[in-house]
């Protein structure tokens, strides 16, 4: 494998963004269930820290595998990834609460509400992660005020 091919493995997850259908969507629910079940044998520490990880490396490849300043290509998925685990990773260990965040951060991400709207603008890979961490930051809140109160 060249370098190339090595950035578009990561940007892609491992080839999930070239799913046929909802790469994003794909790639989002692999994220939620993988650090679901990386949560019964992992330290939230260690995972926080390999999100930090991920994030780097997703930035860099994503960075790499683009064409343009303004590209946002639907294969890239990895900053739906780094999202998804960004928001997870520290909400109680509970299935109901990963699945709300999973639907409501995909819903947020698709609909792009302001402020996801104002970030994915952004050039380069700055965009291409912006508006995913920020619908990822408005579903906190969401699953903060609402969803976990009401679970627990």
């Amino acid at each position: 494998m060249n370098k190339q091919q090595v950035f578009r493995w990561i940007a892609s997850c491992g080839g999930l963004g070239f799913s046929r259908y909802a790469p994003g969507t794909v790639a989002s629910f692999a994220a939620a269930v993988s650090l679901y079940v990386l949560r019964f044998f992992c330290s939230v520490y260690f995972l926080a820290a390999l999100t930090v990880v991920l994030c780097v490396l997703g930035f860099f490849a994503t960075q790499k595998s683009i064409a343009t300043r303004d590209d946002d290509p639907s294969w890239i998925v990895i900053d739906e990834w780094v999202a998804v685990w960004s928001l997870l990773v520290c909400v109680p260990h509970m299935w109901l609460i990963f699945m709300c965040g999973f639907l409501v951060f995909r819903l947020l991400d698709i609909a792009k509400p302001w402020p996801v709207c104002a970030v994915e603008f952004l050039p380069g890979a700055w965009g291409v992660f912006a508006d995913d961490l920020v619908a990822a930051f408005l579903t906190a809140i969401f699953l903060c005020c609402v969803v976990i109160p009401v679970i627990l």
